[in-house]
């Protein structure tokens, strides 16, 4: 019974869907360690020199941070802490636009970080839903 609840909990669409925006933003972390004047580019500042990007690391590694947490609580079976990461995440890109715009103003570089809100939130709303339903039925995540 438990190898049922498992693979059903893991075919989710909404566990594989948070799983797969989890693994994104690790991803795109990390390239912020590689590649951080590239990076610096798609946030819509760019930078000339690895010297000049730090910044865009302190932004790779609070990513890092989210991705990973978001990986363990979607392991560990917690759908409120879960959908309490990715409600957290998606109070950053409204940041990230306004140090975009104080800096440069509103552009095209903009459109990034509005698809990323957009989401962020419906990906917290489809989890605190998931997360209601499992504690209403007393099921914990499956």
């Amino acid at each position: 019974m438990a190898d049922t609840s498992s693979a059903a909990y893991w075919r989710s669409p909404v566990i594989l869907l948070a799983t797969l925006f989890a693994l994104a933003i690790v991803a795109l972390s990390l390239r912020t360690m590689f590649d951080p004047v590239a990076v610096s580019a798609s946030f819509g500042l760019p930078m000339t020199s690895r010297a000049e990007t730090s910044f865009v690391q302190v932004y790779g590694a609070r990513n890092l941070v989210l991705g990973l947490l978001a990986l363990a609580f979607i392991a560990l079976r917690m759908p409120s802490a879960t959908a309490l990461v990715f409600t957290s995440a998606a109070l950053l890109p409204p940041m990230d636009v306004w140090i975009v715009v104080s800096r440069i103003g509103v552009g095209p570089e903009l459109t990034r970080h509005v698809v990323i809100f957009a989401a962020l939130l419906i990906m917290a709303a489809v989890l605190w839903r998931r997360a209601r339903r499992a504690g209403a039925t007393g099921v914990g995540a499956a």
